[in-house]
């Protein structure tokens, strides 16, 4: 395998440090149609993927954070033969916090719950200066996901409420489940919900 695609998929599966600051563009899963959005917890179709074995080790990967001066790690999954292949394992292997990883978890949870109709739904901005420029204007969803607004996560979260938030990382399985504190920057705070790719995979 050569470059991972854009690093489409690492970006649903690394756990970057500080990757906020260098948010990857990666586009929105296509969502259902109008009229038929899931707005309660239900058992979606078995995926055929197999469970994923012990992570390969593929540390030419490693180039990409060296270039970019970034510490992280990729995590690819092959569908086919159900292979985890890691560019760091021990990192691989490593609970962090999912800092802008949980956005694509986020998106799931705004699009079931209602909070969010589809990909273009417009988040308005809240009128605050942001160092990031593209923060500044409203976003959809699908562009939220692209600049890596964070504040715009941070609104979605507090429409979906901590209960229902509660309710679906339990039901992802996401990492270790703890969504306490504050209930806009829970998957920020180092003292509560964490992942690794590892769980990553098998959550999505």
């Amino acid at each position: 395998m050569d470059k991972p695609s854009a690093l489409v998929t690492a970006a649903i599966l690394m756990n970057v440090l500080g990757c906020a600051s260098a948010p990857p563009s990666v586009p929105i899963a296509s969502v259902s149609p109008a009229g038929s959005r899931v707005t309660e917890p239900s058992v979606q179709a078995q995926a055929t993927v197999s469970p994923p074995r012990g992570p390969r080790d593929r540390p030419e990967w490693n180039q990409y954070f060296a270039q970019e001066q970034v510490t992280g790690t990729i995590a690819l999954l092959d569908t086919q033969d159900g292979q985890l292949a890691c560019s760091n394992v021990p990192l691989c292997e490593k609970a962090t916090i999912p800092a802008s990883t949980f956005k694509i978890a986020h998106s799931m949870i705004a699009l079931e719950t209602g909070v969010v109709d589809d990909a273009e739904t417009v988040l308005p901005w809240d009128g605050r200066t942001y160092s990031v420029e593209a923060w500044n204007r409203n976003n959809t969803l699908r562009t939220a996901v692209q600049v890596s607004c964070l504040p715009c996560f941070q609104g979605i979260a507090r429409k979906i409420g901590p209960e229902r938030i509660k309710e679906w990382v339990k039901k992802l399985d996401y990492g270790n489940n703890d969504v306490s504190g504050a209930a806009d920057l829970f998957w920020y705070a180092r003292a509560h919900v964490d992942s690794c790719p590892e769980q990553c995979v098998q959550s999505l």
